[in-house]
């Protein structure tokens, strides 16, 4: 898989080895997998965790778990808690939506903060797959079918490439804890 994912990097142009990465990190097996394929380029980072108090405990056992893998790692972690539900309530959007506005809004301010050249998050081939299939559901138009792209922006996925099995597989040959987020 490694090599799969240096290959997609190159491929796509998504970013190099002299870049620095802030990486979007819940916890989750997806993106600890992102977290452990990052370590080996070797390029200078950082972990960016958003708790979205949804989950109640498990919302507040994901961020400590989160720090305590940057601590393994000796990297800095950004951590931030928001009002999810209420965020949502008020703008009367989604918690999916308010969720993702919250997120992407509060990675661009630490991107720039940080000088971070790109924000990296662990979206997979099967989030291409089901944003594909909501997409055409919800009636969209051409632009809405194309899905999840590689790069947008300052946001990089480098593990399109990849389903949630080939994911799951890697994190169990590498021994990688993570939390069911």
């Amino acid at each position: 898989m490694y090599n799969r994912f240096l290959n997609y990097i190159e491929t796509e142009k998504l970013f190099g080895r002299h870049e620095k990465l802030l990486l979007g990190i819940s916890g989750g097996v997806d993106s600890v997998t992102l977290l452990h394929l990052i370590n080996r380029l070797g390029n200078e980072y950082a972990i960016a965790h958003c708790n979205f108090n949804l989950r109640a405990e498990e919302s507040d056992e994901d961020e400590q778990f989160v720090k305590e893998l940057a601590e393994e790692n000796g990297i800095k972690c950004y951590t931030n808690s928001f009002p999810t539900s209420d965020y949502a309530l008020e703008h009367g959007i989604s918690i999916e939506m308010a969720a993702r506005k919250l997120r992407y809004e509060w990675f661009e301010k630490i991107r720039k903060q940080g000088n971070f050249d790109f924000i990296v998050v662990g979206h997979h081939l099967d989030d291409v797959l089901e944003t594909f299939i909501l997409n055409l559901s919800r009636g969209t138009g051409i632009r809405g079918l194309s899905g999840i792209k590689p790069k947008t922006g300052y946001i990089v996925r480098p593990l399109l490439f990849a389903t949630r099995n080939e994911i799951d597989a890697y994190a169990n040959e590498n021994d990688l804890s993570y939390r069911f987020d």
